[in-house]
């Protein structure tokens, strides 16, 4: 049993907010970029350089093979890569690039180890597809039912990283499960209420 969720609830509610997910990752997409991963996580100082432009980090952004990541000291971002699901919690000052063919973004002060393999992880286009642990993407029979347990126990405890209630959130739309990922939506507001990302989110699960 989990405590934490209310029962599974599938309404049109749900469905509004995922979409309106859906549409907040996909605006951060580039054409003709390779994905790295999603930010799941920012403190302080931290800027995406795009080309010419500096985008100033947020929850949700797409990471691409041709950004470079500027944090500025006693900054930091979170970014897990969509290759393999891993937790990528990168300090500044540094300067960090991604490199196409590479799964470890590449420090210009740090050696960067990754903090931790997640079960699940997103992609923003339009949010349609789940990255898995499992083969090819596909549940193997006899695992367990839900995939982000671990994550849950950690939010039980209150000791859930703002990486972790990201992918709560984003696995529970996918499920339908609107009442179950408001919980976990209003942790995370909680921490980073300033955030652009959060403050549209908050205005969708008002409606």
């Amino acid at each position: 049993m989990r405590s934490f969720l209310s029962k599974k609830k599938i309404d049109m509610g749900a469905l509004m907010v995922t979409a309106l997910f859906g549409m907040l990752l996909f605006s951060s997409r580039a054409a003709g970029a390779g994905d790295f991963g999603i930010v799941t996580d920012v403190s302080g100082k931290v800027f995406i350089q795009r080309g010419e432009q500096k985008i100033a980090a947020d929850l949700a952004m797409n990471v691409f093979v041709s950004d470079k990541v500027s944090i500025e000291k006693d900054s930091e971002i979170t970014i897990i890569s969509y290759d393999d699901c891993m937790e990528w919690v990168l300090k500044g000052a540094d300067q960090i690039t991604f490199r196409a063919g590479k799964k470890k973004p590449l420090s210009e002060k740090h050696e960067i180890s990754a903090a931790r393999k997640l079960p699940v992880c997103y992609k923003p286009d339009a949010f349609q597809g789940v990255v898995s642990q499992k083969i090819g993407g596909i549940p193997l029979m006899g695992v367990e039912e839900d995939p982000v347990a671990c994550l849950r126990e950690e939010a039980e405890k209150g000791s859930a990283s703002n990486s972790a209630l990201m992918i709560l959130i984003m696995h529970d739309l996918k499920q339908g499960e609107r009442e179950s990922a408001l919980v976990y939506f209003e942790a995370l507001k909680a921490r980073l209420p300033e955030s652009g990302f959060v403050k549209d989110m908050a205005a969708s699960f008002a409606k």
